[in-house]
């Protein structure tokens, strides 16, 4: 006796005739169980060593953290008339009678770093303002910019930018401009 399969029969609910698309999408779902299976042991020994046991590297815990240091008041630097002086920022001092000389801020600082080879050594530019009896004006200084800025009779130029000289009052680290001032009759 043969059995043939008819074409209009039903097929049984439990054929084990499977669609390529539900087989596919069955083994994806396993294998993304079997990824969370495979990382839940790891996430709960390490949360079970946690609670067991103190870590083996002590984590540094700051015993007392200073307060921050409030900036020091503007530290009048000597008279120079004319010739240079050095101011760190907020500094002020005396370039002629009644006329003083303020670091307001640094604008830009593309200098390259220490212990850094560089192409180019980049520039610095620095915010000045001059108080006279004629009133305030405020100028820029650039290092990389020579003959520097004439305000009125003065003429300032940026000589350097750096280290604060010993002695200043100044944090470590902080940096100074080193101003050159010149008159009409000293050029």
């Amino acid at each position: 006796m043969v059995i043939t399969a008819q074409d209009d029969a039903p097929m049984p609910t439990h054929s084990l005739h499977v669609p390529a698309r539900r087989t596919r999408t069955v083994l994806i779902a396993i294998a993304v169980l079997f990824s969370l299976a495979a990382c839940q042991p790891q996430s709960r020994a390490s949360d079970d060593e946690a609670a067991v046991a103190p870590s083996q590297t002590p984590t540094p815990r700051p015993e007392s953290t200073p307060a921050p240091t409030p900036a020091p008041a503007p530290t009048p630097a000597a008279e120079a008339t004319p010739g240079a002086v050095v101011l760190g920022f907020g500094d002020e001092a005396t370039v002629a009678p009644n006329t003083q000389l303020r670091f307001l801020r640094v604008v830009n600082d593309s200098r390259c770093p220490k212990d850094v080879q560089c192409v180019w050594a980049g520039e610095v530019t620095i915010e000045f303002e001059l108080k006279s009896p004629s009133g305030k004006s405020r100028f820029q200084l650039a290092s990389s910019r020579a003959p520097g800025t004439a305000v009125g009779t003065l003429q300032f130029e940026l000589k350097d930018y750096g280290a604060c000289p010993p002695g200043s009052n100044r944090l470590a680290g902080a940096e100074c401009a080193t101003v050159a001032i010149t008159t009409a009759a000293t050029r």
